[in-house]
């Protein structure tokens, strides 16, 4: 078997990318993130496919949680394979409804999904003789699971063992069975999906009878279930109609309700205007705005004004002319010391008064004391020294006599001026004064002017507007104008109101009848009422004030949906009843190749039981293939581990393997470094793919990062191991690592090899 290509129509990153392959070694080389674990699942999905119902495990729930897509509801993929007998066949699995999925043979176009049906779904690996699950142990491997041989090796064992029963073991009972099995492969063969002999051919028959019966029920139920939802489809149908017809009901009512009430409208107003459209009172409207304003400037004039009380403005302006005009200058002032400008000059300075008076005093007594104790010529000095103070004495008092009277006079002279002052000052004060309150009383002369000039022009004003209105002709009493004018002004505007009323009903009378006579309305109504409302029995009653707009179009949507559906199953059942299979003839097809099928298990089970004890001797020695995987193991062993370990041994109870190097002990495989108890396990892994797929047919490798745990050298030596395998079989290898890159890039330049290189995602 060979992989031509693989299509990942929904799968993980990928939607609707291939890969190609050619028939030797193909390494698919890229970085992280580029798919390639990706397309080693897509390789297993697309060959092996998934189990349907309870077949499947928890390692199934877990690829379909790795490997769904990314977005969208569909997940399938697809395989071309190339068989050893040159036969093509394309598999495509529906990986997520799993109803989908089919093989057809490339050549003829059939579909051969019958012959590899595995657990309801399409599994390539039965061409090889194997199963999905025996496929994920052998031929697909990845570097998580190199060790998975060991962790399930009972399935391992029966395919095993049916391996080494297929071969010679040289027994003299081997004849026998040859013979017996050449008659039973011949009458009765097996049931393997591919063949061609009676028990598969019975089988075939009655699985497609099966297939047939099945169809014919499943079209006859799908044909019931669709008469069924038809049938609930024509009631929601009817239902809905109902529902439709209600609301018009309702709306052809309320619409020729309405039309009865806009014809009594319309008659009555019709009947207010026998003169036609009343005029348009602009008019009055200019008039009661004369009036409303006039009444307005009167109910806001000034207050009436009181009489001012003291002097008027001319009395004040005639005491201000009396007082002195020049009272604004400015005054000298009053000198204490050396008196005003003009007096004459002050007399010299002499000694003061009381000054000289003491020292004539002192003079006289001093000389009065010197004539009465002495005598002579003394004496007579002391006389003329006491008479000199008497002369002083004299002097002095006439000279206090003087300064007093010149004293007195400057005081009366300062006081008179002091006086002419302060009666200057009190002069000024009291200009001052009467031109304030003669500011202030013509302001207020001048206001109450204008508050009477005011008043009386609003008086007028409202006079003259009562005049124009024809009321109040020769009343002088402003008040009572306003108030005759006030009831004529009410008067006005309960007549425009009136008019206004009639103008909107005037208004509403042409919105009725909407540019048509009133005639003509009545004879749309009489129209309307010889049709009548659309007369549907038992329809559901619609609610008063319900929103029939809203209803109608939601009862519309629902009726035409409704119409749509019932139209569309209509059409699916008389497809349906055109291709509506018989149910008797199937039946009757199944019971005949029911009948087939037991006569040639008969036959097999006759076979069976002659065969039983011939082989039973022989299994006992070849039902164990240990050897021929041993020597496989050997075989390459020592190429692969750069010659440190050149013997093994494979325990076929749980295919552990045991190795030993040269002159030394054997070790189990398990204990040894992860890198070389992998690599020992792939080899036999391949062991495996060689001798466990049916003969004739070689099974291709599928690798996905096995050299991860490697060095260089032992990396080289896998990779130049699995280029010479190739020889033989397919090998698809993924990886990421340079080396491998390198190595492909060098060593396999083109067909029947190819290196495919990945970019990142």
């Amino acid at each position: 078997m060979r992989i031509l290509r693989v299509v990942a129509r929904a799968f993980g990153p990928f939607r609707n990318e291939t890969l190609e392959f050619e028939h030797g070694m193909n390494v698919v080389c890229g970085p992280n993130e580029a798919g390639k674990s990706s397309w080693h699942a897509a390789l297993f999905a697309g060959l092996c496919g998934l189990r349907r119902g309870r077949g499947r495990r928890a390692d199934d729930k877990s690829f379909e949680e790795r490997h769904r897509p990314w977005s969208g509801d569909d997940w399938s993929v697809e395989i071309d394979l190339e068989l050893a007998s040159g036969r093509r066949v394309q598999i495509l699995q529906d990986l997520d409804g799993k109803i989908d999925s089919r093989a057809i043979d490339r050549l003829t176009g059939r579909d051969v999904t019958g012959e590899i049906l595995n657990e309801g779904m399409p599994d390539g690996s039965m061409f090889l003789g194997l199963n999905r699950s025996i496929l994920t142990q052998t031929i697909c491997i990845c570097q998580a699971d190199v060790l998975s041989v060991l962790r399930d090796s009972g399935e391992l064992q029966g395919q095993l063992q049916r391996a080494a029963a297929a071969g010679g073991a040289g027994e003299p009972a081997e004849a026998a069975i040859r013979r017996i099995t050449a008659f039973q492969s011949e009458q009765v063969g097996r049931a393997h999906v591919n063949a061609r002999k009676p028990l598969r051919i019975a089988l075939n028959e009655l699985e497609a009878a099966g297939a047939a019966l099945a169809a014919a029920q499943q079209a006859h139920a799908a044909y019931l279930a669709l008469l069924e939802r038809r049938a609930v489809a024509e009631s929601q149908a009817r239902d809905a109609e109902r529902a439709f017809r209600a609301v018009e009901r309702a709306i052809a009512s309320r619409k020729l309700e309405e039309l009865e009430q806009r014809v009594d409208r319309a008659r009555s107003l019709h009947a207010r205007f026998p003169q036609g459209q009343p005029p348009q009172p602009a008019l009055e409207l200019e008039r009661l705005a004369r009036i409303q304003e006039a009444l307005t400037l009167f109910d806001h004039r000034p207050e009436e004004p009181r009489s001012l009380a003291g002097s008027s403005a001319a009395e004040i302006e005639a005491e201000i002319r009396a007082l002195p005009q020049d009272l604004d200058e400015p005054q000298q002032p009053v000198l204490e010391s050396r008196g005003r400008v003009g007096d004459p000059p002050a007399p010299p300075i002499r000694l003061a008064p009381k000054l000289l008076f003491r020292g004539a005093a002192g003079l006289t007594v001093a000389g009065v004391l010197l004539a009465a104790w002495t005598g002579g010529i003394p004496r007579i000095s002391g006389l003329g020294l006491a008479g000199m103070g008497l002369a002083l004495l004299l002097e002095a008092a006439r000279r206090s006599s003087r300064e007093r009277q010149a004293a007195a006079s400057v005081e009366r002279r300062q006081l008179v001026e002091r006086l002419a002052l302060q009666q200057r000052s009190a002069a000024a004060a009291r200009k001052r004064q009467l031109q304030h309150e003669l500011r202030a009383r013509q302001e207020a002369e001048a206001a109450r002017e204008r508050a009477v000039a005011l008043r009386r022009r609003y008086a007028e004003q409202v006079r003259q507007v009562a005049g124009a209105a024809g009321i109040a002709s020769g009343v002088e009493d402003a008040e009572r104008v306003v108030e005759q004018l006030r009831g004529f002004k009410a008067r006005l505007e309960q007549r425009i109101e009136e008019d206004r009323m009639k103008r909107d009903e005037w208004v509403t009378l042409q919105e009725i009848l909407a540019g048509r006579s009133l005639e003509e309305l009545e004879t749309e109504l009489r129209r309307r009422q010889g049709e009548g409302v659309p007369e549907w029995t038992d329809l559901p009653v619609i609610a008063a004030g319900a929103d029939l707009d809203r209803l109608l179009r939601e009862a519309r949507r629902s009726f035409e949906a409704s119409q749509a559906r019932l139209q569309h199953l209509n059409g699916e059942a008389a497809a349906l009843e055109r291709g509506l299979p018989d149910v008797a003839g199937a039946e009757e097809a199944v019971e005949r190749a029911g009948d087939e099928l037991c006569r040639v298990e008969s036959l097999k089970a006759t076979l069976e039981r002659t065969l039983r004890f011939l082989i039973e001797a022989r299994d006992r020695v070849q039902r164990d293939i240990a050897p021929a995987l041993t020597a496989s193991v050997e075989r390459r062993l020592a190429r692969i581990t750069n010659d440190r370990y050149r013997e093994a041994a494979v325990d076929p109870a749980d295919l552990t393997v045991r190795v030993r190097p040269p002159n030394g002990v054997w070790r189990e495989a398990g204990l040894l470094s992860h890198g070389t108890m992998e690599q020992i396990y792939l080899l036999l892994r391949l062991g495996l793919a060689e001798h466990l797929p049916a003969r004739g047919e070689p099974a291709p490798l599928f690798l996905d990062e096995v050299t991860v745990q490697a060095d260089a050298a032992r990396t080289v030596a896998v990779l130049e191991l699995l280029h010479e395998i190739s020889r033989e079989r397919q090998v698809i290898a993924f990886s990421q690592e340079q080396e491998v890159t390198s190595w492909a890039a060098a060593r396999l330049p083109g067909p029947p090899d190819k290196l495919i290189r990945l970019e990142a995602r």
